[in-house]
């Protein structure tokens, strides 16, 4: 087949719709995955005019076009810093994303760890037999009202466990080692002792129960006709008699040992399924959405903090009055200066450090910036009540208090849209968390396509 240049813009026009829609497709992936929602027709109809257009289009009249357009705004230093800031914005959002998606999967319990959890209780008597591990969950994560009921058993129990625990330390530390405990073979003939006296003694080890086992070992060892007068302990040959106490002593050792070493495991299980719980708490300091929405809210901050200095980097004159009204520099401050640029950077630092967000946020309203998506039902309002959120948790463990209940000239609170009560818990669940995701990202977007329809400042 002959190619030709009508041929080759078509391919050209093809690859290039092809990349413009892998891109956009990335884009709606990663939000879907972080605001929760799936696609819509929106998205498809939009896909579907892109490539429709370009492949229709005399490709090299399109492509110099888009050069021709670009020439027009040319790109500069703050344009490009504003494209990487929403962009790491961005990545940060779906780094909290998966951040939260593995908290999620390490806290869940599944009846294997609940089952060595009650085996344990129960080997050391804190447990009786009325508790009962539901095997039909078997592969399935137990819910968090199953997992409190646990933690309520345990907890009646749990001075019992740590007095066990104190006890078997001591008495642990207390024991002497056999000199020849570590080099004995547990295949050996003297492995093979401790092993016994470790069966027998299991349930009572009791003076009685222990002079019962050890005769039942001596004699067991004397019906080894094919062994001589003396049998080897570890690396050395001793008598049966030897072997015997040799063997009662090594396993009322690691008796005690693993005790210890259990009666430790069951109080780190015992904090793994308290923190479990707690973490799923709307209330609790580690709730994993509330510490994830404070984490947002702090790199929603920086990021529209970096993105309000390019803009009054890139319009210094037409903006700075905006945020400072009333101060006044004198010609004096003003001759120290080298260059107008350490004068602008100054100021701008000097201005933004006394800001907080909301105060920024109330400043790029009133400049006409629509912050929020109103086809998703988003408001300013909205935007302002989670800073206000993000402040009490951060100020007051996320309790209601007179700030966020903020009134107006009627008495009535301004930003109170979800009628939350003085001194209740303002809790992030999945659906909040979602929305000021939503309404931070629709932010970060909105100012940056601001900045970018400021006038470029003359250098």
């Amino acid at each position: 087949m002959k190619i030709t240049a009508a041929t080759e813009h078509a391919h050209a026009a093809d690859r290039f719709a092809r990349e413009i829609v892998r891109f956009l497709t990335v884009i709606a992936v990663r939000l879907r995955r972080l605001m929760g929602r799936p696609f819509g027709a929106s998205l498809i109809f939009i896909l579907g005019r892109i490539i429709q257009a370009v492949r229709s289009a005399d490709y090299p009249t399109v492509h110099n076009k888009i050069l021709n357009r670009a020439k027009e705004f040319p790109m500069t230093q703050e344009d490009t810093s504003a494209e990487i800031i929403s962009a790491r914005f961005t990545d940060e959002q779906i780094y909290i994303q998966k951040y939260i998606e593995l908290l999620q999967r390490k806290a869940l319990l599944y009846s294997r760890e609940v089952y060595e959890l009650v085996n344990l209780l129960r080997k050391y008597d804190f447990f009786d037999t009325t508790y009962h591990v539901h095997w039909i969950r078997s592969g399935q994560p137990y819910p968090a009202d199953e997992l409190q009921e646990l933690l309520r058993h345990i907890q009646a129990v749990q001075p019992c466990i740590l007095e066990r625990l104190e006890n078997a330390a001591v008495k642990f530390e207390q024991m002497v080692r056999p000199a020849d405990l570590p080099v004995t073979d547990a295949r050996s003939t003297a492995g093979e002792s401790i092993q016994y006296m470790l069966d027998s003694l299991e349930n009572d080890t009791s003076a009685e129960a222990i002079a019962i086992a050890r005769q039942e070992l001596r004699e067991q060892l004397d019906n080894y006709s094919d062994q001589g007068d003396l049998v080897f302990i570890g690396n050395r040959l001793g008598s049966r008699d030897e072997l015997a106490d040799f063997s009662v002593e090594g396993a009322l050792y690691l008796m005690q040992s693993r005790e210890s070493s259990d009666l430790q495991n069951l109080t780190g299980m015992i904090e793994d399924l308290e923190i479990t719980i707690r973490m799923s708490r709307g209330d609790a300091e580690i709730d994993i959405y509330r510490q994830s929405f404070i984490t947002l809210m702090t790199i929603f901050d920086a990021t529209v903090f970096d993105l309000v200095k390019l803009a009054l980097k890139r319009d210094f004159f037409g903006l700075i009055g905006f945020f400072s009204k009333q101060d006044r520099i004198s010609l004096e401050r003003i001759g120290k200066y080298q260059s107008f640029e350490d004068f602008r950077d100054d100021i701008v630092e000097e201005q933004l450090k006394s800001k907080y967000l909301k105060d920024i946020l109330f400043v790029l309203d009133s400049q006409k910036i629509t912050l929020t998506d109103s086809q998703e039902g988003g408001k300013f309002i909205h935007l302002i009540e989670l800073v206000l959120r993000r402040n009490i948790h951060v100020h007051n463990r996320g309790r209601v208090d007179n700030k966020y209940l903020e009134a107006n000239e009627n008495g009535s609170p301004k930003y109170n849209i979800y009628g939350l009560i003085s001194g209740s818990i303002a809790n992030i669940d999945v659906a909040y968390w979602e929305r000021a995701n939503r309404l931070c990202q629709n932010s970060v977007i909105a100012i940056v396509n601001w900045i970018n329809s400021l006038p470029i400042a003359k250098t």
